[in-house]
């Protein structure tokens, strides 16, 4: 277990204990996504002209929406939950 995990549980019962269960991971994620974007923007402008969308099989396509949301999605909703009825140092272990 790292020290920014620990930490982002301790905040996360603090800062978070008002919202939903549903809602946590949309914040958190939502969040994460607005701080990403201005560098995926720069990189997509820096590839400009070399990058070539193309479509790819379904079973690709398949297989992410399956990453997304079996480690994404389902991990923090059990973590989520985790928090509702432990203390978040017992989760950290856990």
């Amino acid at each position: 277990m790292n020290a920014e995990f620990a930490a982002y549980l301790v905040l996360c019962v603090r800062w978070l204990s008002g919202l939903k269960p549903l809602q946590v991971p949309a914040a958190v994620i939502g969040l994460g996504a607005l701080m990403l974007l201005p560098f995926g923007l720069l990189r997509l402008v820096q590839l400009e002209g070399e990058f070539m969308p193309t479509l790819r099989p379904a079973e690709a396509w398949g297989g992410l929406a399956y990453l997304v949301l079996v480690n994404s999605v389902a991990s923090f909703l059990i973590i989520q939950f985790a928090l509702t009825q432990l203390r978040a140092s017992q989760v950290a272990i856990y």
